[in-house]
């Protein structure tokens, strides 16, 4: 009997001992926990993640004072995080700048509708594709500055009608398409400096209350200034410096933006490289061309092409 006692109790101990050698649950959620960083000013308090591990899907975030901004640190991630909107349900601001991002998924921000702020800037995106951020329509201010975008598809912020603040400034973007900024009726500041971009006008139509807009150091020849007059009415601030700028062209915005008091980096440097160059001309946009072979020789060129387009925007009347 001693014996099948003792019997009994080795098998019992070597379960227990296998059983405590066995694998950790592959299912077994990741727990995260958040240091807090207050801004008294404004009044707010961010949960900081540190040291988040690359392709970590499941993962629970201790948030104890329920704070409604997240940022990461010391963090990598291939592509967006979409159980963060599942663990904070109520996020208005995301900070995942400086951690990698390759892509956006077409469902990342499915249910991001709280979101109000999104910092992508630093990463390694290459595109952005159309609708991409279709459900986060409550989306204000997106920073997508210094990655190594070069495609801004069709539509690609269409839906935000919320946003006022995009940026993309040091990327690699050449081309625009016309509905590029399709919906971005309520946008006030756009950046767009040190990229590549050869044409912009027709990009801009949909801007209705854009006042500020930076295009320094891209490959641009001409402004469409009847596309400013007719849809940029509210525009008070626009850079300029560092373009490839015909010299008929720089005369005319010059003009036209003097006459209507919006503030250029070109009235305070005379000294604006511009080209009179034909074979770069004929490489233009054909509308860009046109308009500027038009104002050119019009009786609208300086002074009464000022009192002209004065009494355009100021009526209410455009071309």
């Amino acid at each position: 009997m001693d014996l099948f006692v003792f019997l009994l109790l080795l098998t019992s101990a070597s379960i227990v001992e296998s059983v405590s050698l066995a694998p950790k649950n592959i299912f077994t959620r990741l727990q995260f926990h958040c240091e807090y960083k207050t801004n008294e000013l404004q009044n707010t308090s961010t949960c900081v993640i540190r040291d988040f591990h690359p392709g970590t899907s499941l993962f629970h975030i201790e948030n104890p004072e329920n704070s409604t901004r997240l940022e990461f640190v010391n963090s990598q991630h291939v592509r967006i995080p979409k159980a963060v909107f599942l663990e904070v349900p109520s996020l208005e601001s995301l900070n995942l700048s400086s951690t990698g991002v390759r892509r956006i998924q077409k469902s990342s921000f499915d249910n991001a509708m709280c979101l109000v702020s999104l910092d992508l800037s630093h990463n390694l995106l290459q595109i952005i594709a159309k609708s991409t951020f279709k459900r986060a329509l409550n989306l204000q201010e997106l920073y997508l500055d210094n990655n190594q975008i070069e495609v801004v598809e069709y539509s690609a912020f269409k839906y935000l009608r919320n946003l006022t603040i995009l940026t993309l400034n040091d990327n690699r973007i050449k081309y625009l398409s016309d509905h590029a900024f399709e919906q971005l009726s309520n946008l006030r500041t756009l950046l767009l400096n040190n990229n590549a971009i050869t044409v912009i006008s027709s990009a801009l139509k949909p801007l209705l209350s854009l006042e500020t807009l930076t295009l320094d150091n891209n490959a641009l020849h001409y402004v469409r200034i009847k596309v400013l007059n007719k849809h940029l009415r509210h525009l008070k601030s626009i850079t300029l410096r560092k373009n490839a700028w015909i010299c008929a062209g720089m005369k005319i915005m010059t003009d036209y933006l003097e006459a209507n008091m919006v503030r250029s980096d070109l009235e305070d440097d005379g000294q604006e490289v511009c080209t009179q160059d034909e074979d770069v001309m004929l490489m233009m946009n054909e509308k860009d061309l046109m308009e500027i072979q038009e104002l050119s020789v019009s009786t609208f060129v300086n002074p009464a092409f000022s009192r002209h387009f004065n009494k355009k925007r100021s009526n209410g009347v455009y071309f």
